[in-house]
Formats: structure tokens, C-alpha cells, sequence
């Protein structure tokens, strides 16, 4: 099976970070992409990541 990876850009990271983990999402410990973007995953597992829009 394979996989896509998704990259999001959207204005409010932190808040839609947190409802994304509301709704099921988790946040692995490893980051990455620092400050610049935030990585998540869904509840199958699969890795996709948000950034501020420009």
C-alpha cells in the first residue's frame, strides 16, 4: 500500500493543532521542521504536516 504525505498551509497553526488532536490526531515528540511547521498524525498513522500560511 502506498502512502501520500500531505503538506497544509493555514492561518492558525496552533489552534488547528489542537483541534486536529481533538479529533483523534497525535503529535510525535520528533519535530523536524522546528518552528517552521508542525508535524501530526492521523489516527491510521499517516504523517502530514501544517505550516502558517504566507
Amino acid at each position: 500500500m502506498e502512502q501520500a504525505h500531505l503538506d497544509f498551509k493555514i492561518t492558525y497553526v496552533e489552534r488547528t493543532v489542537k483541534e486536529l488532536i481533538a479529533l483523534g490526531a497525535t503529535q510525535p515528540e520528533f519535530q523536524p521542521g522546528g518552528d517552521e511547521w508542525v508535524v501530526l498524525a492521523a489516527p491510521e498513522g499517516h504523517l502530514f504536516c501544517l505550516a502558517a500560511a504566507d
